[in-house]
């Protein structure tokens, strides 16, 4: 699945959470940076615009309209952003989205 397919799959699920208080991305496995020993994806406040997220979920997408709340590491710095990460080894990024509330 290349990422224009990858992001009109989630135009449903993004036209049923996002309210002007939740953010929604969608990413794929090439999106995530390796800062060892763990992979990362970053959203900065200027691209959330979220001043205090309280709640930050993973979804992998599982194939065929399926999806999975994954469990990342999250880290949430209210001057800076929001970071989740998977491990290196074994290696556990995936194609997904991130909902930041």
């Amino acid at each position: 699945m290349n990422k224009n397919e990858f992001h009109c799959k989630q135009l449903a699920i993004l036209a049923q959470i996002r309210d002007g208080s939740r953010f929604v991305k969608s990413f794929l496995i090439a999106d995530w940076v390796l800062n060892s020993p763990a992979y990362e994806i970053e959203v900065l406040i200027s691209e959330h615009g979220i001043l205090s997220p309280g709640i930050v979920q993973a979804w992998e997408d599982l194939g065929g309209g399926s999806y999975q709340l994954v469990s990342v590491g999250v880290i949430i710095d209210s001057s800076y952003g929001v970071t989740i990460s998977v491990t290196e080894t074994p290696d556990l990024r995936f194609d997904g989205f991130l909902i930041i509330i």
